[in-house]
């Protein structure tokens, strides 16, 4: 019985969606078998150029690493999470995890209709909200020919790093 050594990289979500010039939070996690204690460099690269190097001693459990990304275009950019192989590792293919940013400059649109209002939709309405890409427009039937119209959005001016914001009612 010879010990495993490996190190598996992912990133929490592997697609992502943020606003131009948004500062995006992206974790990456390490599985390590047989490394505990061990110094690794964990790089996010982009365009195959090193962006950022983090350096991490490995404990027994999951191990995160957390980048920050900012895109100034609108689209799609592709990130890597890289870590150097260690000697005697098993695999060197999981060494490295791929990453999908879409960039937009406007919210995505979310029609909410409810032919009544019930409780839960406002617990579902709140999740919406929570989201700056999301503005929200809710439409409820109060009685047969009455009906309540809000368009919501979370205010994307306010402080990203805080996640401070507002919801609008309009």
């Amino acid at each position: 019985d010879a010990p495993i050594r490996d190190v598996d990289v992912r990133f929490a979500s592997p697609q992502e969606l943020a606003f131009v010039d948004q500062r995006l939070p992206v974790e990456v996690r390490l599985a390590a078998r047989g490394l505990v204690g061990r110094t690794v460099d964990v790089e996010l690269r982009r365009d195959g150029k090193t962006l950022e190097r983090r350096q991490i001693v490995l404990v027994e459990g999951p191990n995160k690493v957390r980048f920050h990304v900012i895109d100034r275009r609108i689209g799609l950019t592709r990130y890597e999470a890289f870590v150097q192989p260690v000697e005697g590792e098993v695999s060197e293919a999981n060494n490295a995890a791929p990453l999908l940013v879409r960039t937009v400059d406007e919210p995505i649109h979310v029609l909410l209709l409810e032919g009544k209002p019930y409780w839960d939709t406002k617990f579902l309405t709140r999740t919406l909200l929570a989201d700056a890409a999301v503005e929200l427009t809710t439409v409820v039937q109060m009685t047969p020919g009455r009906l309540l119209q809000r368009t919501l959005s979370l205010d994307r001016a306010a402080d990203a790093s805080t996640g401070a914001g507002s919801a609008d009612a309009t």
